[in-house]
Formats: C-alpha cells, sequence, structure tokens
C-alpha cells in the first residue's frame, strides 16, 4: 500500500485515517450509483440472460475438425478472449475451408434464463474472410449431426475482409433431416470456391441466439421484459443505428461488429440528458493495441462532440455549428485487453474528458453549445474491434458532479 504524505517532507501511514479516506469514497460511488439514470452494470446480466444465448465462442483449435483446410489459433486480429479460430485452406484448385464441432447438447428454444425462443428470434455469427472475392459459396450448419440439421446458405460475394456479423432468423434456416432446435450439438461453418484459393483463410469468433425486438422489427440483445404489454422491447433509453449488436462473455460485455461507415458510426445511444449538467462514467476493454472507442454527446448533425483513442492518442472531435475542431493528446501504450476508463463530465462551464489507461489523460474545452438536450452515445469508430463496452454510468445529479467531478480515475 502506497504512504501518505500528510506533511511536506514526512511520512506517514495511519491506519484510521485511510480506511476514513477510503470509505469517504465508497460513500461518493454508492451515492452515484443510487442516484443514477442510468447504470449498466445493474442491467448487463439481466439482458444477457433475457436476450442471449452463445453457441460457440472459439478462442483456439480446442474441439474443433477442420473442413478442407489446417486449424490454428489466430492471436493477432480477434475481438475476444486472447485468439479466435482461423481455417486455412491448404489444397489446390476448388474446394471447402472451414470448421465443425460437436459439443454438449443446448438447447436454442430457451433463453439463458429459461424464457422461451421463438423461430423469429435470431442466429448470429462473427466471422473474417480473408478475401471475399474468393468465397462464392457460404454456409452455415446448426444441428443434431451431419445428417440432421438447419441450414442458411449465401451464393454469391460476402462484404469487407474484415470482421463482420451476419444474422438470421430461425425460421430462415432450411430444415435437413431432422434436426431440433432443443438440442444443438454440432456446428459446422464453411465457404466453397469453384477455382484454386490455396493459402485463403475463414476465422470464426462468435455464433449465439439473439432476442427479436418486435417494437423495432430487428434483433436487439439491449431489451426488457414489459408486463403492461406482455412483450419484451427495447429499453427506454437506449437507441441504436445498427441491428449488428453483440453481448458476450462473463461478465457480459457489449460489441457491434462491422466496419463502420463514419467515425461516429455505429453509435449506441445510452441516455438522453440536460447538457447544461451530466456526468458519464465508462470502462471499455482494448481489443486492439493503441486503439479504444470512446463516448459522446449528439445535439443535432451540425452539433456534437466525442472522444476515442487512435494509435496511442486521446482525441477528441468538436463539431459546432457545422465547424469541426480536434484536440488530442499522447497517451501511454495501450497494450490489448487494458481496461480504458473514461469520465465525461460538466465542471464550471467546461466540457472535460478525462481517461485512465493507466495513466490519467485531461482535455477541458471552454465552448459550450446552445441547447439544453444532448444525447449520450457509445461510438466505435471506424472498426469495431477498438473495444469491448464494459461498463457505464450516467447521471445528472449535481451532487455527484460536484463529488465526482475531480476526482481521478
Amino acid at each position: 500500500m502506497d504512504k501518505l504524505l500528510w506533511k511536506p517532507g514526512i511520512t506517514k501511514f495511519d491506519e484510521i485515517q485511510w480506511q476514513k479516506a477510503t470509505d469517504a469514497i465508497q460513500i461518493i460511488e454508492d451515492e452515484l450509483n443510487y442516484s443514477k439514470v442510468f447504470n449498466f452494470s445493474l442491467w448487463k446480466y439481466y439482458m444477457y440472460m433475457r436476450n442471449c444465448k452463445t453457441l460457440v465462442l472459439p478462442t483456439d483449435t480446442t474441439g474443433w475438425t477442420g473442413i478442407g483446410s489446417t486449424l490454428s489459433k489466430d492471436s493477432s486480429d480477434f475481438w475476444y478472449g486472447d485468439g479466435c479460430l482461423k481455417a486455412t485452406r491448404v489444397d489446390s484448385g476448388a474446394g471447402y475451408c472451414g470448421m465443425t464441432s460437436t459439443f454438449s447438447a443446448i438447447d436454442l428454444t430457451k433463453f439463458n434464463d429459461g424464457n422461451e425462443s421463438t423461430t423469429n428470434d435470431a442466429i448470429s455469427i462473427s466471422y473474417y474472410f480473408s478475401n471475399t472475392t474468393m468465397c462464392e459459396y457460404f454456409e452455415l450448419r446448426i444441428g443434431t449431426d451431419s445428417d440432421n440439421f438447419y441450414k442458411v446458405a449465401i451464393i454469391g460475394g460476402l462484404q469487407l475482409s474484415d470482421w463482420q456479423s451476419l444474422v438470421w432468423l430461425k425460421s430462415q434456416f432450411q430444415k435437413i433431416g431432422n434436426p431440433d432446435w432443443s438440442n444443438v450439438i454440432y456446428f459446422d461453418f464453411r465457404i466453397y470456391k469453384w477455382s484454386d484459393f490455396q493459402g485463403e483463410y475463414v476465422k470464426l469468433q462468435y455464433v449465439g441466439l439473439t432476442r427479436k425486438d418486435i417494437v423495432k422489427n430487428t434483433v436487439n440483445p439491449l431489451q426488457e421484459y414489459n408486463p403492461n404489454t406482455g412483450i419484451f422491447q427495447y429499453i427506454s433509453g437506449l437507441d441504436y443505428n445498427d441491428y449488428r449488436w453483440i453481448m458476450v462473455g462473463d461478465p457480459p460485455m457489449l460489441v457491434n461488429i462491422r466496419m463502420s461507415a463514419s467515425m461516429a458510426d455505429p453509435k449506441l445511444t445510452l441516455s438522453t440528458q440536460s447538457y447544461s449538467k451530466f456526468l458519464l462514467k465508462g470502462s471499455i476493454i482494448c481489443k486492439m493495441a493503441g486503439y479504444c472507442g470512446g463516448f459522446g454527446f449528439y445535439i443535432d448533425s451540425l452539433n456534437y462532440i466525442y472522444c476515442h483513442i487512435a494509435n496511442n492518442v486521446f482525441i477528441v472531435v468538436s463539431v459546432k455549428n457545422g465547424i469541426t475542431v480536434t484536440y488530442s493528446c499522447n497517451t501511454n501504450s495501450i497494450a490489448v485487453d487494458t481496461r480504458v476508463k473514461y469520465m465525461i463530465t460538466r465542471v464550471n462551464n467546461s466540457l472535460r474528458f478525462i481517461i485512465n489507461p493507466g495513466l490519467s489523460y485531461i482535455i477541458e474545452l471552454k465552448e459550450l453549445y446552445n441547447n439544453d438536450l444532448a444525447n449520450i452515445y457509445y461510438i466505435t469508430p471506424n472498426r469495431s474491434k477498438y473495444g469491448l463496452l464494459e461498463d457505464y454510468l450516467i447521471s445528472n445529479e449535481e451532487t455527484d458532479i460536484l463529488n465526482v467531478g475531480g476526482l481521478a480515475i
């Protein structure tokens, strides 16, 4: 435990005083939790149990067999754990490249908490192709064995050569033989090329079940049960502009799997707050060295602001009346799996952006926006694997802002 300097040049450790200081900090944290507008940590287990179920989450080759390929663990480019499963085409000429596995039975007619899953709910897959022009046929099989399975297939080229996500409703799967969604023990994922594609590869990170949001007519892990309507629906205040959000892990974390069209897209709106006073604290697990998503707020297309980390540089982008100004400062070297802690608060008529990936960095802006309300959001600029959203908390309580605004994170 570090020593305390009670007077200049005099070192003294006092157990009682240390405990009082620790208790005071804990009281502030507890107060923040109770007076919150939204505390993700209080919701994420509920949402993960209610709306999700993981089928496969490979981080290495254990339990897998290659299809026309050699399997390996990829520890250089992945978005969960310490790696992903990679299948490399070894033969010349036309053929398959992929992976298959059998495992203990999983019931995909129920979510984690036992609530029913219908065929309107969806199966999501997160994958990576080295060269999508080399893929002419894509097939996913889920079932009992190689003779009894549900399958979906795509004929033709796919998307960008990067981490992506595809989603199908269970009702869209073709039934082969006599499979059973309540007894899934077989998985097969493969691509096919009608000519030589030796040396190309496909990677797999996640396949799982996600509940459909019948109000928004898309899949959504961020739902709660409404006893007044008898349906699951999106949580008030949480809104999103893309369907590729996945909640995964223990503890659960949130990630969006796709290349972004712009720096502020995709984004997940966390809350609508008075711009005149608010506090946001959040943490993101970095999955690409030197890069991390961030947080911001959005008033309209001409007025918004957000922060993130790129190439070990802490960046704040401010757009006011359509004019963009960028602020930045260098950070320490941020390694994969670093927990980057964020705090954004309005303090003394200024905006303060603080990050702590091991050391604290602060960017404070004096120019203010005239609008009172703003949507606070989480962003994954340009590449989804910039991070996993671990937690966030938003408060507009004056005591929280005054007490916490000046604390180091």
